[in-house]
């Protein structure tokens, strides 16, 4: 029993400092479950607020206020609890889009014109952790040092490090020692942008025009009436 100012310290097995929810197994479930049910709400307040603006509207509001992601540069890379974190997200943009179940997810942060969520979260967590190898407290500097060049697998950082250089296949040098920002944004949009190729971004835009004439904030010929827009984007999302 450890005792502060006389009085005894309670032992658990969770808590929250700063918002971010640390546990005694350093498992970052519970508060990415957390920032996931905060997620959730944010995006429920955008489509019951502003359900009758256009979709493309919508969109901007949910970059706008559904993505500060608060405390995802502190989280496990490797987590499993990430992936429904990313489910929600995909779920989260067919609501926006009033797109069906179905929709591809590729075709979803091209839409939107953001970064898939899982990137975006490994930027930030790079971004972190480059801020802090150049930061002027001697404290945060040497901790982060230690991180790389002693903690790796047993250091929170070291992995995140360590699986940024897997997952994007480079070096660690390419997007750490740098201390500008910029060496991180190149390594990650380049490897996005591989991935995608150019029919998927020729289906985004067609989807995107599609999705304005559904919404009328473009018009077409008499010859086409709703039904018809509405099936030609259910082709496109799932086909």
């Amino acid at each position: 029993m450890f005792y502060a100012d006389g009085k005894p310290t309670d032992f658990v097995s969770s808590f929250s400092h700063l918002g971010h929810v640390i546990t005694d197994t350093l498992d970052d479930g519970p508060d990415i479950t957390k920032r996931l049910g905060n997620f959730i709400g944010q995006v429920n307040d955008v489509l019951c607020f502003f359900g009758k603006v256009s979709c493309d509207v919508k969109a901007r509001l949910f970059r706008a206020y559904c993505t500060s992601f608060y405390g995802c540069e502190l989280w496990d890379l490797s987590s499993g609890s990430l992936s429904a974190f990313c489910t929600a997200w995909h779920k989260a943009l067919r609501h926006i889009w009033n797109l069906p179940y179905r929709t591809h997810c590729h075709l979803l942060p091209l839409l939107c014109n953001c970064m898939p969520v899982f990137d975006e979260i490994c930027k930030r967590s790079l971004k972190f952790l480059q801020t802090c190898l150049f930061h002027n407290t001697t404290l945060i500097l040497s901790v982060a040092q230690f991180s790389l060049t002693e903690g790796e697998n047993s250091s929170p950082c070291g992995c995140n490090a360590l699986f940024c250089v897997r997952w994007y296949q480079c070096a660690l040098s390419d997007i750490i020692f740098s201390i500008s920002n910029i060496s991180v944004d190149a390594v990650v949009d380049r490897y996005v942008s591989s991935g995608i190729s150019g029919a998927q971004r020729r289906e985004s835009e067609f989807l995107r025009e599609l999705t304005s004439i559904r919404d009328r904030v473009l018009c077409l010929p008499s010859v086409f009436c709703q039904s018809d827009i509405a099936a030609l984007i259910e082709h496109v999302c799932v086909s």
